[in-house]
């Protein structure tokens, strides 16, 4: 059983934590920007995971994804997409990568977020076209 001061020193953690800051609070713009980042950044890996359960087998894929979402971003991929849709193409796509035989236009996310191959092959690109530029990442 979980004692009062454990329960006291989560409270304060949620309270005083680095996204959170008091409505009054007068916060430098680096910081201000650091949390910004942060908490973008979580909310993109809660939207991956999100997605992700809706998928079996998904520990496959699931760091490639994140590796993919963290160091290239949505955006660039498809700049008129949903984020979801550029997320389930790159779910697709790790699988594929992973299993040759894989069908993706036969499965429940193709279905779900109504892909078409025009899609698919266009965020494709854009990933290969960024992989290029940074080599880095190779």
């Amino acid at each position: 059983m979980k004692s009062k001061q454990y329960y006291r020193i989560e409270k304060n953690q949620k309270k005083y934590g680095d996204t959170n800051i008091a409505p009054k609070e007068i916060v430098s713009q680096g910081l201000r920007a650091e949390i910004n980042k942060n908490y973008y950044s979580n909310q993109k890996r809660r939207l991956v995971d999100a997605i992700l359960n809706n998928v079996r087998n998904k520990e496959v894929v699931k760091e490639d994804v994140h590796y993919i979402v963290k160091h290239f971003g949505l955006k660039k991929l498809c700049g008129n997409c949903k984020e979801e849709v550029i997320i389930a193409i790159l779910i697709l796509y790790c699988f594929k990568a992973n299993n040759n035989d894989y069908r993706i236009d036969r499965t429940g996310l193709w279905k779900e977020y109504e892909l078409t191959w025009q899609k698919y092959s266009l965020v494709i690109t854009n990933l290969l076209r960024e992989i290029r530029a940074n080599p880095k990442y190779y």
